[in-house]
């Protein structure tokens, strides 16, 4: 079969620049997108960790103790079947991450949770825990943002 000469059509290096440039620009959209998928879970962490902040306060005004332990995915309730939150959240990116919690003698209790960016990790202040009081391997990987009772 014989081809007429004179054929328009992109020649090879012409289709390889398109391609590169499609996928350059398919990497930057992807690696934005990750990082905002990245603050989205760190925002869902800092208001789960102030709900069960808030629902363990109830808690404290019933009882006058926080509890021994908390079990996340479940009914937070206590012996009267007084329920607290219908559901204990876990954290997004479960189960290779946790929350952790402690009841603790002197503070009352500890909640954490490792934050994926550190932008999302506020400043030390009075409702805020410094990291080191959570022990090794309590968040699963470091905690890096800790809330403390009201």
């Amino acid at each position: 079969m014989k081809l007429k000469s004179g054929l328009k059509g992109f020649t090879f290096i012409e289709m390889l620049v398109v391609l590169v440039l499609i996928a350059t620009l398919m990497s930057i959209i992807m690696v934005r997108l990750n990082r905002a998928s990245s603050t989205s879970r760190d925002k869902k962490r800092s208001v789960d960790l102030h709900m069960i902040q808030a629902a363990l306060g109830l808690y404290y005004s019933d009882w006058d103790d926080y509890p021994d332990s908390l079990s996340f995915s479940q009914v937070f309730e206590d012996s009267n079947n007084r329920v607290y939150m219908q559901e204990m959240p876990n954290d997004p990116s479960y189960p290779k991450q946790t929350y952790y919690y402690a009841k603790s003698a002197t503070a009352g209790f500890v909640l954490c949770a490792a934050m994926e960016e550190s932008k999302n990790i506020p400043a030390s202040g009075s409702i805020y825990y410094p990291p080191s009081s959570v022990p090794a391997g309590g968040c699963t990987v470091d905690c890096n943002y800790c809330l403390k009772p009201f």
